[in-house]
C-alpha cells in the first residue's frame, strides 16, 4: 500500500537523520502534516537532535519553541533577531504590535482616521 502524507514526511526526515550528520536541515518538516503527526515528527526530531545541529525553518511558533534551542528571525533575506525562546519572550513579550501609518490626504473626513477609531474597528 501507499504511505500517506504524515508517514511520507516521518519517513524522509528519519532517512535525514539516519546517516549520522551532525549538521541536518529540514525544511518545513511539518507542513501539510495532520496534528497527530506533527506531534510524531516533534517527538522524531527531539530523540535525534543529541550530538547534532538540526536547522529547520518554520512559519510555527510553537514548533520553533519546542524543538530549538535557539530561533532566529530573518526579514527579507536578513536577520531581525536570534536567541533562546527565552530570551526573544522576555525581550519581545507576548501579544501583537501593530503599527499603523497615517499618509497625509485630503480625501479623508477628519473622523475617519483618528486613533479612537481605529482602536475601536481593532478590537
Amino acid at each position: 500500500g501507499s504511505l500517506s502524507g504524515g508517514m511520507k514526511r516521518k519517513l524522509s526526515i528519519s532517512i535525514a537523520l539516519l546517516g549520522g550528520s551532525k549538521v541536518v536541515i529540514l525544511d518545513e518538516p511539518t507542513t501539510g502534516v495532520d496534528p497527530c503527526s506533527r506531534r510524531g515528527i516533534w517527538e522524531i526530531i527531539s530523540k535525534n537532535r543529541k550530538g547534532r545541529t538540526i536547522i529547520l525553518s518554520t512559519h510555527h511558533l510553537d514548533e520553533a519553541e519546542v524543538l530549538s534551542d535557539r530561533i532566529a528571525f530573518l526579514e527579507h533575506g536578513g536577520l531581525k533577531c536570534c536567541g533562546s525562546p527565552f530570551y526573544l519572550k522576555e525581550t519581545y513579550g507576548s501579544g501583537y504590535h501593530l503599527t499603523l501609518t497615517k499618509e497625509k490626504s485630503s480625501v479623508l473626513n477628519e473622523g475617519e482616521c483618528n486613533s479612537s477609531t481605529v482602536t475601536a474597528t481593532i478590537q
